[in-house]
């Protein structure tokens, strides 16, 4: 037999042996066969033996939950503090761990594993809440004075006035309103919004009965 007849009769058996891949029902191409007629069939996962940190959002002291996107199917492993949490990610890229509210400048860390590979770690530090006034008002009359505004949502509206302290929590949409006796000429009072990490704006003061407003 001649050199020439060897090689085709090679390349026929190899050609039947790819068919009877094919005919079993997966192609193989879409099974990850790869056929070398001089070698025998090998498998190929297509998995990357690498896996990226997975991606934190900001977490602020207002914050009772830890989120971020990862790998479809990781186990992310969060690290608050000195305390472990652990969630699945979901087949949308998105995860959330709840936790806590926690102080300014915790140390937040997590990490994410698929098929036995962890990824390095990100990490992030909790930021505080930025406490901001967006308007204060006063209506001042002979009986009361109601003192209204808004600011950011859950935190508490602080009015002193006459040595005394009145306090209204802003609702979600970042509105408040807190009634105190009347102001009279000479009398004054102050605000501002305080956070639950003890976190203040701005003060502003209210003189009766013209309504001054100064920004201290």
């Amino acid at each position: 037999m001649t050199k020439t007849n060897k090689v085709v009769k090679v390349a026929i058996a190899g050609a039947i042996a790819l068919s009877t891949l094919v005919s079993v029902g997966t192609s193989a191409s879409a099974a990850g066969y790869y056929y070398d007629f001089f070698s025998s069939p090998t498998y190929s996962s297509g998995y990357s033996t690498s896996v990226a940190a997975p991606s934190l959002y900001p977490v602020t002291t207002n914050d009772t939950f830890i989120e971020g996107s990862g790998m479809m199917g990781a186990t992310v492993n969060v690290k608050v503090g000195q305390t472990n949490y652990s969630a699945v990610v979901y087949s949308n890229g998105y995860f959330r761990i709840s936790i806590p509210k926690q102080s300014k400048d915790t140390l937040v860390s997590a990490t994410q594993t698929l098929r036995g590979v962890t990824s390095r770690t990100a990490t992030q530090l909790v930021a505080g809440v930025a406490v901001k006034p967006t308007l204060f008002n006063a209506s001042i009359n002979s009986t009361y004075t109601v003192i209204s505004g808004t600011g950011t949502p859950l935190t508490t509206a602080k009015v002193q006035a006459n040595g005394e302290t009145y306090t209204s929590t802003v609702d979600a949409d970042g509105k408040f309103s807190v009634t105190i006796p009347a102001l009279t000429i000479g009398q004054y009072a102050q605000a501002h919004l305080v956070a639950a990490n003890g976190e203040q704006s701005a003060t502003f003061y209210f003189y009766g009965p013209d309504n001054n407003r100064v920004v201290k």
